[in-house]
């Protein structure tokens, strides 16, 4: 009985979440609920291609000039790491690992905020140019694990055996390449 209730509670939220969603896009005045808790606290869209940076994200990757997916694939999953909306408008195409450092070496010596706070972020920024440095130098075999990847798993372990990539930043990584239809979808 219990997991039923609970199962109906997820249920309702999923379905409040998106009609929130909906009642903001076709700009109806707040509250968009009556629902003290949605009114109260941020959450995320319950379709990820509805969220903000991936739409962002997603835009982005379109105007790219590139037929190198081996580039695209690196942006990605550069971008996907920080998750931040200006940084994204900022930076736009990152053309080499030096074109990366020159960005992020300006946005500290600026005292601007590079990642979002939606993840909990504690490494130093040397700590992101390695991981970001491994991400570049590895990004052709990248691009031919992808294309040789059998699964949606395979690709998942992949990932997350980059430095400071974990199974959650993984996991947004790969939600990102199948969205964008940078990997398979007959898997």
């Amino acid at each position: 009985f219990i997991v039923m209730e609970n199962f109906n509670l997820l249920c309702n939220f999923i379905v409040e979440r998106e009609n929130i969603r909906i009642r903001k896009e076709a700009n109806e005045k707040f509250p968009w609920t009556i629902d003290e808790i949605l009114q109260t606290y941020k959450f995320t869209n319950i379709s990820r291609k509805h969220d903000k940076f991936t739409i962002a994200l997603f835009k982005e990757v379109k105007t790219w000039k590139t037929n190198n997916i081996s580039d695209v694939l690196f942006n990605t999953l550069v971008h996907r790491s920080h998750s931040r909306l200006d940084t994204l408008q900022k930076w736009q195409f990152i053309s080499s690992l030096e074109d990366l450092n020159e960005k992020i070496d300006k946005d500290v010596k600026d005292n601007r905020t590079i990642f979002t706070g939606a993840f909990t972020c504690s490494h130093s920024i040397d700590d992101y140019k390695k991981s970001f440095r491994e991400l570049w130098y590895n990004r052709d075999k990248l691009s031919r694990k992808l294309l040789v990847a059998e699964s949606l798993a395979e690709i998942f372990k992949y990932l997350s055996e980059f430095y400071l990539i974990g199974n959650f930043m993984a996991w947004q990584m790969l939600c990102d390449l199948k969205l964008f239809k940078l990997i398979s979808n007959t898997y």
